[in-house]
């Protein structure tokens, strides 16, 4: 069941997979709906993340307000101490504090990212 729903968001917010030579996705049309659905992460699950994983950066509600604080409130500083994340975030020009939204399923993870 969480697999379709996890399918069923990247879907909705055409999220594309990222490398060094990738760009971010456009900005989610939808704000903050993703967010809504994202389940409760642990510190643990991020810090479990595999140095091969995917990880995929969605940028959300660009230029309108964020009133919803995702799944990654105090999440900071486990986020930028996973080597994947970090590297990932940096070469978009994000950091890991502008992260508020992650879902992980096995090696694949999606992060959305609020940058003002």
């Amino acid at each position: 069941m969480l697999r379709l729903i996890l399918a069923a968001l990247l879907v909705l917010t055409g999220s594309l997979a990222v490398s060094a030579q990738s760009s971010p996705n456009e900005p989610d049309t939808s704000c903050e709906t993703t967010l809504h659905w994202l389940q409760t992460v642990r510190k643990e699950q991020i810090a479990a993340i595999a140095s091969g994983s995917t990880i995929s950066i969605t940028r959300i509600c660009e230029g309108d307000p964020l009133e919803d604080s995702g799944n990654t409130v105090g999440l900071a500083k486990s986020l930028d101490a996973v080597p994947a994340i970090h590297d990932a975030l940096k070469r978009q020009g994000f950091r890991a504090d502008q992260v508020v939204g992650i879902a992980i399923t096995g090696g694949f993870v999606e992060l959305w990212v609020y940058a003002g």
